[in-house]
């Protein structure tokens, strides 16, 4: 049998990558409602196969993803190609960038909390690299991991509200494979 390989517009094009894009877009949109997309500087957090750095790349957003794994980022790099001049891909440890201060307005991540990472640490990394004003948009399915990322960011001088509203984006239609096991947790922090 072989593996069907799903090409990068297909995947962005497809159901859930719509309901990523209308949702992200719109949290960006809210929070920077004068800027055009292609002056937001978005970092993407362990961006492993680059399915959210692609999406803002086809929105027009300038895009930096960032993992550890040259696995990842060697499909991502395949799977964002139709973007690349809009994304920018670089392997490090989000905990240590080496990014200068204050560089990014938007930050986002996924699915992170409890992966070989101490957020404590990472969150202070990330209020290094954001911009004042600027937002992390946390997705979480976990939770419990949900809370606890929302506290740590409190700690690090954020401003911090969760909302576990956000299987209105993903919602489970009769007689289809729901998208999500557990429902999604946004995390938004905006730095003061």
């Amino acid at each position: 049998m072989r593996d069907t390989v799903i090409l990068p517009e297909e995947e962005i094009l497809s159901a859930l990558g719509r309901r990523w894009s209308t949702m992200l877009v719109h949290l960006i949109r809210s929070h920077f409602p004068h800027q055009i997309p292609e002056n937001v500087e978005v970092l993407d957090i362990k961006t492993g196969a680059g399915f959210m750095a692609g999406l803002m790349g086809k929105y027009g957003y300038q895009v930096t993803g960032v993992d550890r794994s040259e696995d990842d980022l060697a499909l991502a790099s395949e799977k964002t190609s139709h973007y690349r001049h809009r994304i920018t891909l670089w392997k490090m440890k989000v905990e240590d960038m080496f990014f200068p201060d204050e560089s990014f307005d938007v930050i986002i991540s996924r699915d992170l909390a409890g992966k070989e990472l101490d957020m404590s640490v990472a969150f202070e990394e990330w209020k290094r690299v954001l911009k004042p004003g600027g937002i992390v948009l946390s997705f979480e399915a976990d939770m419990n991991l949900s809370q606890s990322v929302a506290d740590q960011a409190v700690g690090k001088d954020f401003f911090c509200e969760i909302d576990f509203g956000m299987e209105r984006f993903f919602n489970y239609k009769p007689g289809r494979q729901p998208y999500f096991q557990h429902p999604v947790c946004l995390i938004r922090s905006i730095k003061k």
